[in-house]
This record gives structure tokens, C-alpha cells and sequence, in this order.
């Protein structure tokens, strides 16, 4: 799936957080950089179509067909730290749920293995750390098929354990689909070839 901003500006009352961006996504991994406050968390919310841009278009293609949004956002999968979880559900229930929904890459209970998360499957979300969380988001999202997972600020919460894992996990599905991550850390950005874009 490619992505087009055509001249896209995002404002919050009379702050600017995206000025007059064009640019096309194609098929590969990004990694959106900047300082803290520099909108990087407003430009995967403006990709998911979680908000609207200010003006500008963002239009999305797929084979070189115009996909609406509702089409669009069926293709995209999404983590971040805010990221709210139904508490009251277990992590075996909560992945059955979403999968109920989406298709899984790979076999659920193989990669709670993997995620080390095996012993925590029985557990409801409320009694999970926010690092056990942040690995359970990074699952969901990177084991869902779609053309593109977000990923704000992927590591935020995680121990250095949790780092490994997802810093595995993103070359385990980085040939499946095309990543965008959100950072002010460059060790979140796995994979070499990488495009940096620069947000200020």
C-alpha cells in the first residue's frame, strides 16, 4: 500500500505540529525521527486516519487503485503506549477476540512463547506491568496481516529483555509488511535499510 501527503498541515488551536508535508510511502520500513513535541506522534494518528489533517489530502493506493479510508484502514494495524486494552480480559481472551477480526502470521500460542509472555496468558490486563503490556501491543499488532503496522515510540515501557524481544520480533515480520515506527531513539530502528524521515 503506498501513502501520499499532498501538502499536509496539521494544527492544534494556533500550534503547527505538521507544516506543509508531501511525501510517498511505498512498500518498506520508515522510521518517522524527531525531538519530543515534534508531531511524530500526530503523524501515525494522521496515517491511521485517527485524525484528520488541518488541510492537504492523504490519499492511499493499492495496486494503483484509490482505496478510501474505510478500505485503507482495514490494511493497517497499530501500537503505541497509550494504546488502550480491554482490562477486564485475559491475554488468551483478548488475542481470540482480535483474531476473531484479523488473520494472525503466525500461530498465536507459538509466538506468546516467543514473546515471553506464556506465563502471563491466564492473567487479566489490569494485573499486567506496562511493559508486559507494550510486548502484548507489539504482538497484536506486528502478528496481524495487513500491508502496514504504526508502531509509536515501540519500545517505550520495556526492559532491556523486552527490548531484545521486540527488536526480534520486528525482523522476524519486517519482510511481511511494511513498518512505520515513531522515534526519538535510534536503537528502535531494527533493520538498516530503514528510511529516515526527519520531523522538526
Amino acid at each position: 500500500m503506498d501513502i501520499i501527503f499532498d501538502q499536509v498541515n496539521k494544527s492544534f488551536g494556533n500550534k503547527k505540529v505538521i507544516n506543509n508535508f508531501s511525501y510517498t510511502f511505498k512498500e518498506k520500513s520508515y522510521a518517522i525521527i524527531g525531538d519530543n513535541g515534534s508531531g511524530k506522534t500526530t503523524f501515525l494518528k494522521l496515517i491511521s486516519t485517527l485524525i484528520a489533517p488541518s488541510s492537504g489530502k492523504i490519499n492511499f493506493y493499492f495496486q494503483n487503485n484509490l482505496l478510501t479510508n474505510e478500505l485503507a484502514i482495514k490494511n493497517i494495524s497499530f501500537a503505541a503506549p497509550y494504546q488502550e486494552l480491554i482490562e477486564e480480559m485475559d491475554i488468551n481472551t483478548l488475542l481470540r477476540f482480535h483474531f476473531k477480526f484479523k488473520i494472525p502470521l503466525i500461530e498465536n500460542d507459538k509466538l506468546i512463547k516467543k514473546m515471553g509472555l506464556y506465563d502471563y496468558k491466564k492473567k487479566q490486563i489490569y494485573q499486567l506491568s506496562s511493559g508486559i503490556k507494550q510486548r502484548l501491543k507489539l504482538m497484536i499488532a506486528l502478528n496481524t496481516t495487513c500491508q502496514l503496522t504504526l508502531l509509536d515510540e515501540p519500545t517505550t515501557n520495556l526492559d532491556d529483555n523486552g527490548k531484545n524481544i521486540y527488536y526480534d520480533l520486528f525482523k522476524t515480520f519486517k519482510n511481511k509488511k511494511s513498518i512505520i515506527i515513531a522515534t526519538n531513539n535510534k536503537k528502535d530502528i531494527v533493520d538498516s535499510e530503514t528510511k529516515l524521515i526527519k520531523i522538526s
